[in-house]
C-alpha cells in the first residue's frame, strides 16, 4: 500500500524532518510558561506529522517568541523559527519577528570597559541564537573578561524576557547594581519590575553616554 505520510499536512508545512527528540522542549520559554508540549516545538511537529493543520494550532503559534533557542539545539537542523513564521501567517496568526543584528566586535570590546561584576547583561536572543556556535563563544569572552552576569543558561541558551514572568526567571537568586539590554522591549519588561536601573546597549557604546 502507498504510503500517504508525504501527503499530511506536517509534511506540507515541513515538519516531517523532526524525530521528536524534545530538546527544543528543553529551551522553550512557552513550555516553561504553559508546561504543555503542544505548546513547543516539538509538539507542533508531532500533531502535523499525524495530520493536524496549523488551524488546529493556533493557540501554541501565538505562544512562540521566536526567540530561535530552539534552532540552536536541534539535532536536525531544522528551520524552526522560518516554520514557526510561515505556520503562523497560514493560520493567520500575528507574531512579531523582533529580528536584531549581532554587536560588531569593536562593540563588543567597547563594552568591555563599561561593564562590571554586578551588570547583568541581557543578550538579545534570536541574533545570539541564529548563529550560536560563533555567538556562545564571542559572549563567553565577554563574561569572562568583565564578570558580568548574562541571561544565559547552563546550556549557554539565551532566555528571552519577553514577558514579566521570564524577567524575573532570569533574576532569579541575582541582585544586579544595574541591568544592560540589547532589545529595546527588554528594556520596557525590566523597567516595569522597577527594582533595577535599566540601560540599553546603544548608551553604553554612544561617546559620551552616562551609565
Amino acid at each position: 500500500m502507498k504510503s500517504t505520510f508525504g501527503k499530511t499536512a506536517g509534511y506540507a508545512t515541513g515538519y516531517a524532518q523532526c524525530s521528536g527528540c524534545g530538546l527544543c522542549q528543553l529551551v522553550c520559554p512557552a513550555w516553561r510558561t504553559h508546561r504543555d508540549v503542544l505548546f513547543t516545538p516539538h509538539g507542533r511537529a508531532k500533531s502535523m506529522q499525524h495530520g493536524a493543520a496549523v488551524t488546529d494550532l493556533v493557540e501554541s503559534l501565538a505562544s512562540c517568541t521566536v526567540c530561535g533557542a530552539c534552532e540552536a539545539v536541534c539535532p536536525e537542523r531544522m528551520p524552526l523559527v522560518a516554520l514557526t513564521l510561515k505556520s503562523a501567517k497560514e493560520a493567520g496568526v500575528l507574531i512579531v519577528d523582533a529580528e536584531t543584528t549581532p554587536l560588531s566586535d569593536a562593540h563588543l570590546q567597547t563594552l568591555r570597559q563599561q561593564l562590571g561584576a554586578d551588570d547583568l547583561y541581557v543578550i538579545a536572543p534570536r541574533a545570539y541564537h541564529r548563529d550560536y556556535e560563533r555567538q556562545v563563544l564571542r559572549y563567553a569572552a565577554l563574561r569572562r573578561d568583565t564578570g558580568c552576569m548574562t541571561n544565559l543558561d547552563l546550556q549557554r541558551i539565551a532566555i528571552p524576557a519577553d514577558t514579566a514572568y521570564q524577567a524575573r526567571w532570569i533574576l532569579q537568586g541575582r541582585s544586579p547594581q544595574r541591568i544592560i539590554v540589547e532589545r529595546a522591549s527588554d528594556h520596557a519588561v525590566f523597567t516595569a519590575l522597577g527594582n533595577w536601573p535599566v540601560r540599553h546597549v546603544a548608551e553604553l557604546l554612544t561617546p559620551g553616554a552616562h551609565a
